[in-house]
Order: structure tokens, then C-alpha cells, then sequence
């Protein structure tokens, strides 16, 4: 798979600012890639994928780190994940040097702008520590416009 995939973060300031960052678009190579992102920037980090296959959904397809009623460490499957309707697009982040997060990204039939076309649904194979906000998600999917603004982590 060749698919492109980027980084973004934004993460709201005890002011109520937003901050975002975002790190270079990075293609898939035998299945994996690798993206150096420094612990510190990885509070509220969030990713998105663009796959060659995709047609004209109106939306970039947004990984994500927990959907509705799956608790940290739940695995997710595919069939698991397309009965899902809310997600969180949000990691909370870590402070190990490194780490790695199995994504499972998969063709399937979306909504796209004028009628139905092939997108792309991204998220975690094992659920991770996330934060708000969960978001509605159709079939698993999740898609953005714009930089996902994320909240702190649910009590």
C-alpha cells in the first residue's frame, strides 16, 4: 500500500488557544511507517490518511484511537469498528521514547460529495489512551475538514 499519511496536532491551552502542529506527509512502505514525533508534541496528536483509492468524499479520513463503549487495551476488528457510529480522533499521548501503534486502514464504501465512492476507514487495532472530543463517526469512519482540536483526557 502507498498510501500518504500526515500529522496533526492541536491541543487547547489552560486559556482556551489552540496550539497545532504538524510533521511531514509520510508514504507506507511494505505495510509500516515510521514518523519521529518528540514525546512532548504527542499529547493530543492525531493522524490522517489519504489512500490512492479514495474518490471525492469531501473529507480526509481521520485515524481513530477509541470508538464508543471499547475501554484501553480492547482490540478493535473490522467488524467491530464499521458498527461503531462515535469515535475519538485523539491520542493522549505518551512520554516513552518510543512507541509503536498497530493502524488498521481498509477500502470500504463511503458517502462521498455527489454519490458513493471508495474511502477509507483508519483506526487503531488495539484501543489507546485518548481524549475528547468523541465525535460522531458514520460506519466506523471518520472524516475531517479541518485540524481536530482536542481536549484534555476524560476523567
Amino acid at each position: 500500500m502507498s498510501s500518504a499519511w500526515s500529522r496533526a496536532a492541536g491541543t487547547r491551552t489552560p486559556s482556551g488557544a489552540s496550539r497545532c502542529g504538524t510533521a511531514a506527509s509520510t508514504e507506507v512502505r511494505d505495510g509500516a511507517v515510521t514518523v519521529t514525533v518528540p514525546s512532548r508534541r504527542t499529547k493530543g496528536m492525531s493522524m490522517t490518511v489519504e489512500a490512492p483509492w479514495e474518490g471525492h468524499t469531501g473529507y480526509v479520513t481521520q485515524a481513530v484511537f477509541r470508538y464508543g463503549g471499547m475501554k484501553v487495551g480492547d482490540e478493535v476488528g473490522f467488524k467491530e469498528a464499521r458498527s461503531k457510529t462515535r469515535g475519538s480522533g485523539c491520542w493522549a499521548g505518551t512520554r516513552d521514547a518510543a512507541v509503536t501503534i498497530p493502524l488498521t486502514v481498509r477500502k470500504v464504501w463511503v458517502q462521498g460529495v455527489r454519490h458513493r465512492v471508495r474511502g477509507s476507514i483508519a483506526y487503531t487495532s488495539v484501543t489507546q489512551d485518548w481524549m475528547v472530543p468523541m465525535r460522531q463517526v458514520w460506519d466506523g469512519v471518520m472524516g475531517t475538514q479541518d485540524v481536530p482540536i482536542c481536549g484534555e483526557q476524560p476523567r
